[in-house]
């Protein structure tokens, strides 16, 4: 699992002085939450992740997605 920004107690000092303006950067329109990477976590350990082998897991609110423009 390969998080982006998330809103987390490491990170209150970027998020407290930086929060908006990342925010309004991303594509979702805001930061993660760690609940975004539980639940894929949670899947991933389940029955119903079991065809999957291997992978990272980029999970970012859309962050590595650039515009062709």
């Amino acid at each position: 699992i390969a998080p982006g920004r998330v809103d987390t107690d490491f990170a209150a000092v970027l998020v407290e002085n930086f929060g908006d303006s990342l925010a309004a950067a991303m594509p979702l329109g805001r930061l993660g939450r760690p609940e975004d990477i539980a639940d894929l976590a949670v899947f991933l350990a389940s029955d119903r992740a079991s065809w999957i082998t291997g992978d990272t897991f980029v999970i970012d609110g859309g962050a590595g997605v650039r515009g062709s423009g």
